[in-house]
């Protein structure tokens, strides 16, 4: 297989075989991030704040440059001993899942576990998830190791986003939640987002420390999950989601900040085993 590759590809297969026993991986490129790329660039407020609410990209699949770059990442991910694919339970982090990894010559004996922690920040109509059991049943067609039991630790299955948010954030939706069977949730849990979205655009919903209390926990997780199955370093885990939630979990600050105080994008980016890991994120300053 590996005297097969191209040139070009060798030597990241290489550098990939090199490289901690945890890497990451983000999703290819969604119909909604083809859509804002549009726009993003006009500096125009307004068609800004229609997109983030515009529901036609609500949790999207991917678009054909997505699938492109899914085709292109197979010899790179193919040449590796794959232990563990975690992925978040959004729809392109899934379908990235399938179209990468299905011609791995090992598909059928990597485990890949929806790992709810690692959703991406919940800002715009595209991270707002649609009916989660639907979209398990769907992928589970096609990668039928397919492991959503993690799911389970949330009180409300389909809600699971509503749950590990910042209580100022949360507190609202909970209040307000309702029915909505027109819905895929069966609920109002999007239309509430929008909302409280519009409020405060062009800020953030999900506060970036609450981001980065979730990367803690899936650190923690990860390594503890390592130990637990004994692992073999030169079997892969892989961590497939998305870019804001990935900029909290590799990034670091050059000084302590408050939880009173925003964090800021990070500068720099460091591998994961190089971030301090606490059993206690509510009592982890940067």
């Amino acid at each position: 297989m590996e005297n097969q590759l191209s040139p070009l590809v060798k030597k990241p297969c290489a550098n990939l075989k090199e490289a901690g026993q945890v890497l990451i991986q983000r999703h290819a490129r969604s119909l909604a991030n083809e859509s804002y790329a549009k726009i993003k660039d006009l500096s125009d407020f307004e068609e800004v704040s229609k997109w983030i609410c515009d529901p036609k990209f609500r949790d999207p699949k991917l678009s054909e440059t997505g699938h492109h770059q899914c085709r292109e990442a197979r010899p790179l991910v193919n040449g590796l001993k794959i232990h563990t694919v975690f992925v978040s339970p959004m729809r392109r982090t899934l379908e990235t899942a399938y179209l990468v990894y299905h011609t791995h010559p090992d598909f059928k004996n990597i485990r890949f576990v929806i790992l709810p922690v690692i959703r991406e920040s919940l800002n715009t109509s595209s991270d707002i998830p649609s009916d989660i059991d639907f979209i398990v049943e769907e992928f589970r067609e096609l990668i039928p190791q397919l492991d959503d039991s993690l799911l389970e630790a949330y009180c409300d299955r389909k809600h699971y986003f509503i749950e590990d948010l910042q209580d100022e954030v949360k507190n609202v939706i909970q209040a307000e939640l309702g029915e909505n069977t027109e819905d895929p949730l069966g609920s109002n849990a999007y239309d509430l987002f929008i909302r409280e979205s519009k409020k405060i655009f062009p800020a953030r919903l999900e506060s970036r420390w609450n981001v980065y209390d979730r990367s803690v926990k899936t650190k923690n997780f990860v390594k503890n999950y390592i130990k637990n199955y004994h692992i073999p370093k030169d079997q892969k885990i892989i961590l497939l989601a998305h870019c804001i939630y990935f900029y909290m979990h590799t990034g670091k600050w050059d000084q302590k900040c408050s939880r009173k105080e925003e964090l800021p994008y990070p500068a720099e980016f460091i591998r994961m085993k190089n971030c301090e890991i606490t059993e206690d994120p509510s009592e982890y300053d940067v």
